[in-house]
């Protein structure tokens, strides 16, 4: 509920003067539907004489036989320190009764209009019919900004709620691609529950976790409930292709927001049963009420969706394996490796660790050692044999069943060893 999302008394009224007062106005009209919105700089606030009005707006209205007749509106801004005195409120009224096309103009006011203002204004509205005049005193934008509060959210963010704030995260990240900070996500991590969060508040914040945090820290997907997790896996996969052309108009690095989408991913394979995965992989547009893009196009997205996933768990799991080695090859370290698979655990449930994830690239060429006789910790290779899946992992084969068992098969192994062993875990050669 909006009424949830902002705290009209952390606004700060009695400073609410001037160009603010004025924008606050012009973003409360937008969020109300307005259209054609002018922002008259140079208003009353600033100083200027040009008939009184600082916004202009149009609102389109319906009529009974379903069609919409716009209406022009005015918006004088009385920022004032106390009651606004009646003579301005007369001269706002008469200056645009001269306008013949005008029909609503408003009057708004960061404190309040006396009793006799009010009386004189529907004494005048008898016998003027247009405009239609307008009091918008504090009380009255208080209940605005409580129903619209994007417009409160531009100039006045800490009026906002906890749950505000994290609507404002959601809103940002599905519009724009816009990734929250680190200090936002700490508020938002000790501020609300974690099995609370809708699907879109999850995603968002996963991925912004992953680009500017520490999922070590808040692993968002670990801390949510199943159902969240399930409809989040679900919308990121029919929505990811949707999203990445949207980082890339925005400014943020599409790579950023795959990898925490990987994450995600990868935290569906290790909490929700393997066949529901698949099923969401093969037939994600059947879940969806909206139009959902082409078929083609949603395997395309979940096939680099699933190579990237398998990309992060190749970095981390070969960064510590007995088995393979390399040679010109820069992989994350044997610390930043263990720190990788505390995102996956809850932070109750964990060794303490201090290591930061540093995410690396894999170089176009290698050499690679393959040590046959040594067991794989991740328990997918057969000892006295070659074979590890990362080596011989091909795009083609994203999608099958086999996949998705395998990195299931994988995190459970590797998030056991973690809970189990921790630090406490020493490799043969040190």
């Amino acid at each position: 509920m909006s009424e949830d999302l902002v705290a009209p008394s952390e606004i700060p009224w009695d400073e609410l003067k001037g160009r603010e007062f004025e924008e606050f106005l012009y973003w409360l009209l937008d969020a109300m539907g307005a259209k054609d919105l002018t922002w008259r700089l140079g208003g009353e606030g600033q100083g200027a004489s040009d008939g009184g009005r600082d916004v202009e707006a149009v609102f389109h209205v319906p009529y009974p036989d379903d069609t919409m007749v716009g209406e022009k509106w005015w918006i004088e801004a009385k920022g004032r320190g106390q009651t606004v005195e009646p003579a301005a409120v007369r001269e706002a009224v008469l200056g645009a009764q001269a306008a013949n096309d005008l029909d609503v103009l408003v009057i708004a006011t960061n404190t309040q209009f006396s009793n006799p203002t009010r009386d004189w204004i529907d004494e005048w509205q008898i016998g003027h019919p247009r405009p239609r005049v307008k009091l918008w005193d504090r009380e009255s934008l208080e209940r605005m900004a409580v129903r619209h509060p994007s417009a409160t959210a531009r100039l006045f963010q800490s009026a906002l709620t906890p749950k505000g704030r994290l609507e404002l995260l959601r809103s940002r990240f599905w519009n724009g691609v816009h990734l929250a900070g680190r200090l936002e996500l700490e508020t938002v991590w000790k501020e609300i529950g974690h099995d609370r969060l809708s699907d879109e508040q999850l995603i968002a914040l996963t991925v912004s976790e992953v680009a500017n945090g520490d999922p070590a820290e808040r692993p968002w997907p670990v801390a949510a409930t199943a159902d969240a997790l399930e409809k989040g896996l679900l919308n990121s996969v029919v929505n990811g292709g949707y999203l990445l052309g949207r980082a890339e108009r925005s400014g943020t690095s599409p790579r950023a927001l795959l990898n925490g989408l990987s994450y995600f991913f990868l935290t569906a394979c290790l909490r929700l049963p393997a066949s529901d995965v698949q099923t969401i992989l093969d037939r994600c547009g059947d879940f969806v009420e909206h139009p959902a893009p082409p078929r083609e196009a949603l395997r395309a997205f979940a096939t680099t969706l699933v190579a990237r996933a398998f990309g992060l768990l190749e970095e981390y799991c070969l960064a510590d394996c007995n088995r393979v080695s390399f040679t010109d090859r820069p992989l994350p370290g044997k610390a930043d490796a263990r720190s990788f698979w505390t995102r996956f655990t809850a932070p109750d449930r964990r060794a303490s660790e201090e290591s930061r994830i540093q995410a690396t690239l894999k170089s176009d060429e290698y050499f690679c050692i393959i040590h046959r006789d040594f067991e794989c910790r991740a328990g997918v290779a057969k000892s006295g044999t070659g074979d590890c899946p990362f080596l011989d992992f091909s795009r083609e084969d994203a999608l099958k069943p086999e996949t998705t068992a395998l990195l299931k098969r994988l995190l459970q192994t590797r998030v056991d060893f973690r809970e189990n062993i921790g630090m406490e875990f020493r490799d043969p050669d040190e």
